[in-house]
């Protein structure tokens, strides 16, 4: 079982936020660090799951995945700005362009207090 997460910086993203992030933690170590904890969460301390961080665009990278894979799972929407869709850009990418099976979880919304 793999955990593929990807990420990217688009343009929009200025030298302001560049510099804010190498203070910090690289991009790609945040990314990491996202990965691991979504791993452990969904599947706890003990998950026997490769984890790969990729620098790309998301929809690209998990499409292109699905060539050496047997399923994929990916989430109905992700962090864009359009929570109302039902299905978020990479996933209906994905969705569209896989060469295997894939499997799309619905969004759980958190519980109102």
């Amino acid at each position: 079982m793999v955990a593929l997460t990807a990420w990217d910086l688009e343009t929009v993203y200025g030298r302001v936020v560049l510099e804010e992030w190498e203070s910090k933690e690289s991009v790609e170590g945040e990314a990491r660090n996202a990965l691991a904890d979504a791993v452990r969460e969904a599947l706890g301390d003990d998950a026997r799951v490769e984890q790969r961080t990729v620098r790309g665009h998301p929809a690209q990278v998990v499409a292109e995945a699905t060539e050496r894979a047997q399923l994929v799972v990916v989430g109905s929407r992700g962090r864009g700005g359009f929570a109302s869709l039902m299905l978020g850009s990479v996933s209906q990418h994905v969705v569209t362009h896989a060469a295997c099976p894939v499997v799309v979880m619905p969004h759980e919304d958190p519980p109102s207090a």
